[in-house]
Order: structure tokens, then C-alpha cells, then sequence
């Protein structure tokens, strides 16, 4: 008797859906990470990410920052739009009095302006060698070579440069707005105190290896017992707090430089710092309290002589001024000042969204 056999049911509907979902699920997450790996999806992660960032609680001003600025009072009081070598130096004096932690000075003087060039480098050099072999209480600046500039800016010619000079540069996206920070270069050769400091050619005199920010930030730290230390792994350590460079391929991003420690910048707002006219300081009408263990943070902000960079405010019809020390004015790039500051006094584990520590991106051992 021959055997009948019964046709094989279809799978249930339920079944059917789920399986073609899955399959689309996977070819929609293949696409999109081959999309990201080809960079195509750059620009929409980070317009994501910026309007996120714009929604965050907006911090206020930092307790441990103050610009002093460079502004059209100042002009006016100088009756000129630079800062003189002899003014430098008054302002440097009547900032010292106020007795803040660290000053900051992210104004290039590698050449004489003005008078007083003498008395401005003996100024200096009084503060700088009692102190060799430590971090520096004022951190001038100098700019690293770049394609645009190879040999870049010289730093002051004073005596023991090293631990007292940090870069004044700045990482921009392709949109030319500010989302990273760089601290500090790779690879690295020795110096006096750090042992780490950049490669350039021999006619480059800017081999300072922190950003300006970054070293005002340790100079800060170094008030408080905490040192800068390297691991093993390359990675820099500050009070238990470890900072390792991004990698080359992180969220919105895909080509990261893996050789350059950067991290994030975690903008405070629109004003986070007080922000004091040098007219004042020079006056003597200024607040002595607002400086008293601080980080003071000096700079131009006029329009002609300030360094203006687009960041996420822009839209709302502000553009942030460069001020020293990334202190993070408006979302400046100079914020690590801050962020480092704070992280290893308050043994706050470093998120890069939350928090005064957050744009350094580093993490609590």
C-alpha cells in the first residue's frame, strides 16, 4: 500500500515576520556601520551630538576661573590695541598681589612690543628659577609648527622655558567648529621634569609638550600635593586619574589622529567663567576676591586682536573668543584648565558628558 505523505505546512506568519525583521535589522546595521566606517555619517552625528549638548543644564561659572580680558576698555585706558611689554608686565605684578593660584598668559611675546622688554623677562625670570624642575605659577605660550606655519610661534625667551610654556593651538573639526581638546602631543623625547615633550625641527623653538591649559592645570594641581605621572602603558595619570588618547574611530568621528592625546570638550555653557576687564586690574577697582586661588586666565577679546572660534552657541549669536587656558568660554577649546582642576581634588570619576571634569575624558583608577 503506498504511503501518502502530507505536504510540510508554511511557517506561521509570526515567524516569517520575525525572521525577515531580523534580516533587516542586520542589513540596516551592516549599512550603517559601513556608512560610518567610510565617514558619510560624520556630519549627522555630530549635529546629534551638538544639539544634545545644547539641551544639557548649563553649568555657570567655574569658582576656580576668571578671564581677565583684554577688551575695548582696555584699549581705550592704553590707548592702544596691544598690550605693551612694560603693561604686560604691570598686569602680571597687580594680578600676582591678588594672590591666585596660577596666571595664564595666552599672548604670544616672542618679539619686543612696545617698552620694557628688559624689565619684563627680569620679571619672569625671578618667577621661573627659583622654581626649576617645577611647574611654573605664570605659563606663557608659544604655537606649534603647522603646514600654514612650520616654523610657528617662539615662545618668551626666558630663562628655564621648560614647565612654564604651554602651545596655544587649537583642534578643529572639517565644519571649523570646537568639539575636541588636545593636551598633549605624541611621540616624545625627554625633557627636564615631564620627560615627554614634541619632535620638531631644529629651527622650531616651540617644543612645549602640554597645551597652555593643560599645564595651568597642573600648575594648579601641583598647589594641592597631585603630580603628573605616565604609566607604563603611555597613558598620563593625575591623582588617580588616568587620560589616554581617543581612539581613532569614536562616535560621531572616524579618523581620529591615535598619536595625539585629545579628548572630547565637555562645554560648561554660554558664560562659565567671571570675566573681569583688565581696565580694572589696571585701575585698581577690581575685586581682590575674585582672584584668590584661582586660575586666571588672561587674553585679548576684542574683535581685531581676539581668536574667535565657532562653537555650539554660534547659532544662538555667539562666537567665543579664544581665551587662555581653555577655560572654556562659551565651549573655547581652552577648558582642560577646568577640567583637569577639579577631577583628582574631588575624586569624581571623569564622565565625559557630566561635571566640571568631564571633557578630558578621563577615568577614576
Amino acid at each position: 500500500m503506498k504511503t501518502v505523505v502530507a505536504p510540510r505546512k508554511p511557517p506561521p506568519p509570526r515567524k516569517r515576520t520575525r525572521s525577515l525583521a531580523l534580516l533587516v535589522g542586520l542589513a540596516v546595521a551592516g549599512s550603517v556601520a559601513l556608512l560610518r566606517q567610510t565617514g558619510m555619517l560624520q556630519s549627522a552625528e555630530l549635529y546629534a551630538y551638538d544639539a544634545l549638548i545644547r539641551v544639557q543644564p548649563d553649568w555657570g561659572a567655574d569658582p576656580r576661573l576668571v578671564f581677565v580680558a583684554v577688551d575695548d576698555r582696555t584699549v581705550a585706558r592704553l590707548n592702544s590695541d596691544t598690550l605693551s611689554d612694560a603693561a604686560l608686565l604691570a598686569t602680571l605684578e597687580r594680578l600676582r598681589a591678588y594672590a591666585p593660584r596660577v596666571i595664564a598668559v595666552d599672548i604670544f611675546r616672542d618679539v619686543p612690543i612696545g617698552p620694557g622688554r628688559d624689565a619684563l623677562l627680569d620679571y619672569l625670570n625671578q618667577q621661573f628659577l627659583p622654581l626649576e624642575g617645577r611647574i611654573k605659577p605664570i605659563i606663557l605660550t608659544c604655537q606649534l609648527p603647522s603646514l600654514g606655519n612650520p616654523r610657528g610661534i617662539d615662545p618668551p625667551p626666558v630663562l628655564d622655558p621648560a614647565d612654564g610654556i604651554g602651545y596655544a593651538d587649537v583642534e578643529l573639526d572639517a565644519d571649523k567648529v570646537v568639539r575636541r581638546v588636545a593636551f598633549s602631543g605624541v611621540p616624545a623625547t625627554e625633557t627636564p621634569f615631564f620627560g615627554f615633550a614634541l619632535t620638531p625641527g631644529p629651527e622650531v623653538r616651540c617644543r612645549a609638550p602640554f597645551a597652555l591649559g593643560f599645564l595651568s592645570a597642573l600648575s594648579y594641581l601641583q598647589t594641592e600635593g597631585i603630580t603628573l605621572s605616565r604609566s607604563a602603558g603611555g597613558n598620563f595619570n593625575v591623582g588617580g586619574v588616568r587620560f589616554a588618547p581617543l581612539p581613532r574611530t569614536m562616535g560621531g568621528y572616524n579618523n581620529l589622529d591615535p598619536g595625539l592625546y585629545q579628548t572630547l570638550l565637555a562645554y560648561r555653557g554660554r558664560r562659565p567663567a567671571v570675566v573681569v576687564s583688565l581696565a580694572d586690574v589696571l585701575e585698581g577697582t577690581a575685586d581682590a576676591d575674585v582672584f584668590r586661588d584661582r586660575v586666571v586666565l588672561l587674553g585679548y577679546s576684542t574683535l581685531d586682536k581676539g581668536d574667535f572660534h565657532e562653537t555650539l552657541w554660534t547659532t544662538t549669536g555667539y562666537l567665543a573668543p579664544r581665551p587662555p587656558c581653555e577655560s572654556g568660554f562659551g565651549g573655547s577649546p581652552r577648558r582642560p584648565a577646568a577640567d583637569l582642576g577639579v577631577a583628582p581634588l574631588d575624586r569624581n570619576p571623569m564622565d565625559r558628558r557630566v561635571g566640571f571634569s568631564g571633557s578630558l575624558g578621563g577615568t577614576q583608577d
